[in-house]
């Protein structure tokens, strides 16, 4: 084997065990985050139609 696929096999590994290890960080606090976060907008979104109407 050539030590560009030494290289290119690594990064990959890293790569997916990265990406794992961001998903599961996300799935455990982002989610929570994103849900306050869209709530926030929709109770925003509602204030603003009643003040309008």
């Amino acid at each position: 084997m050539s030590m560009t696929a030494v290289y290119v096999i690594g990064g990959i590994i890293i790569f997916v065990v990265f990406g794992a290890f961001v998903l599961t960080v996300n799935k455990g606090y982002g989610v929570k985050h994103k849900v306050d976060k869209i709530d926030d907008i929709n109770i925003n979104n509602i204030n603003k139609d009643k003040n309008n109407k």
